[in-house]
């Protein structure tokens, strides 16, 4: 899952970790702070495309890092700290953090236990939190989530201001990656500008894929004809077809770009593939039957978006200006005549290249025979 910005905590790293992690993220901003006992330590990754800078009056403390993140017009501040068990919260320097601007995210392992956000018993660290956040204008983000691999306590927790706790912002806790915390992802509402942000454009070679499928063929029939277990074959052969796709793939990028599509029907459409996914995996009935269903609203809606485009492109069209008019209406006649495919007869469809030369034949004969009475007098003329 790509993550514009990274937060660890509680690491015990050395220098040579970061240095191991730096190398590995090479396009990632790394900043770290050592702890007070042999779990401690907090590390922070930001992308590159996205304005940092580290806060100078609260750099080289235990277990904290502050940032600046972003631009003039979109800039806050992020804070992260590592709070050990047996020590308390750092609630002055939390006042000195959030003084310096309001606009400030907090996050990270405060090991702090309350009613308000975790389903377990207080402890002191999160009645002194709880008691702090009442007298400022934070709100926790990831509530009633448990984040600790070892008991149901929310201890890692997220504190933002109201104003990027929107409706459609979001958060999940994703499976145990080793650590006994669980990870946990949150989307907020802001929106960074990247400075660098480059957006990849794929184009695959459809029509080389067409002849690697034709020229491979024979193969994967006779695997497929000798084999005994069918799902093996399926999943060597889907494999094949993904790489194939990939190495006949090409990015480029750009700074910028439109979707053909409004943002509603690609979240549809990834809803589908997800649901794809999950039906060719299991089989399972429900699967299958919410495939159909979103088969049929993408395509219900694809035509609406369609339609509407259309229409808005005609109101567009003013007859009064002759000369635009038929500058936007000349790129919809097409110059060359289509091909014949075919030829309808007496109600049947014939395609087949000397039934319709004879077809034709036996129509232009009859259009350019003689007539039967001559001496009409355009027969004369």
């Amino acid at each position: 899952m790509p993550c514009s910005i990274v937060v660890f905590n509680g690491t015990h790293h050395n220098d040579e970790t970061v240095k191991i992690f730096s190398k590995h993220y090479s396009n990632y901003n790394t900043y770290w702070e050592k702890g007070t006992n042999n779990f401690g330590g907090v590390l922070v990754a930001v992308h590159r495309s996205i304005p940092v800078q580290k806060v100078d009056i609260f750099q080289h403390l235990p277990n904290v890092i502050v940032l600046d993140i972003g631009t003039a017009a979109d800039k806050f501040q992020l804070a992260t700290c590592y709070s050990p068990p047996n020590e308390n919260l750092p609630i002055s320097l939390f006042d000195k953090i959030l003084k310096r601007n309001i606009n400030t995210v907090l996050l990270g392992d405060f090991n702090a236990k309350h009613i308000s956000w975790s389903s377990t018993i207080d402890n002191h660290k999160g009645r002194a939190l709880f008691n702090w956040l009442a007298t400022n204008s934070l709100e926790v983000v990831n509530k009633f989530v448990p984040t600790s691999t070892r008991s149901n306590g929310t201890i890692d927790l997220i504190l933002a201001p109201t104003h990027m706790i929107a409706p459609t912002s979001s958060f999940c806790v994703l499976p145990s990656i080793g650590s006994d915390h669980f990870p946990v992802v949150w989307t907020p509402t802001a929106k960074l500008h990247k400075r660098d942000c480059l957006y990849p454009i794929k184009r695959t070679y459809w029509t080389l894929f067409k002849l690697f499928l034709v020229f491979t063929f024979s193969f994967w029939n006779d695997m497929s004809s000798k084999t005994d277990d069918i799902m093996h074959f399926f999943s060597t052969y889907e494999r094949f077809l993904a790489l194939l796709a990939s190495r006949l793939t090409y990015v480029s990028y750009c700074s910028a770009y439109k979707p053909s599509l409004p943002p509603h029907i690609i979240k549809l459409i990834q809803q589908k593939k997800m649901i794809l996914r999950l039906a060719r995996k299991t089989k399972h009935p429900l699967y299958i039957t919410q495939l159909k269903a979103y088969s049929t609203i993408i395509r219900k809606e694809i035509f609406a978006h369609k339609r509407l485009s259309w229409l808005n492109y005609c109101s567009t069209l003013n007859a009064a200006d002759v000369k635009q008019f038929w500058k936007k209406a000349r790129k919809h006649f097409s110059v060359t005549n289509p091909p014949i495919n075919g030829f309808l007869s007496n109600g049947a469809v014939i395609s087949s290249p000397n039934e319709m030369c004879n077809l034709a034949k036996s129509f232009y004969e009859d259009q350019f025979s003689m007539h039967i009475n001559t001496t009409t007098s355009i027969e004369i003329e």
